[in-house]
Parts: C-alpha cells; structure tokens; sequence
C-alpha cells in the first residue's frame, strides 16, 4: 500500500511539474524572478524526495511550496 502511494505521489508531482512549466511563463511577467526560481527549485527538490521515499524532507519542501 505504502508503495502505490509514492507512486500516486509522484504521478501527481509531475502532473504539477508539467502545469508549473506552462504557468511559470505568465507569473515570470508578474512577480520576482528569484521566486519563480524557488518554486521551481523545491519542485524539483520534492520530485526526488519522493523517488527516495523521504517522507520528511518532502513534506518539508511542499510546507515552502505552500508559503511562497
């Protein structure tokens, strides 16, 4: 079961991955470059925090996601 929840997990990470890549372009005119450069960073950060199945620092890394 713990497995097919990383699974799920990840799925759903790149699914958000591949919506922030189109997104990013309309918020880059909007806000600070050096944010949408974070957003990206902890994206990426969690994607592999998942592979590792590192519960803590993922959810860690979506708790910056949440406040940027």
């Amino acid at each position: 079961m713990e497995s097919s929840n990383w699974d799920m997990s990840y799925n759903e990470i790149i699914k958000l991955k591949s919506e922030w890549e189109k997104t990013k372009r309309v918020w880059s005119a909007l806000i600070h470059h050096d944010e949408i450069d974070k957003i990206s960073e902890n994206i990426e950060l969690i994607i592999e925090y998942i592979k590792a199945k590192d519960k803590t620092n993922c959810l860690s890394h979506i708790a910056v996601l949440k406040n940027i």
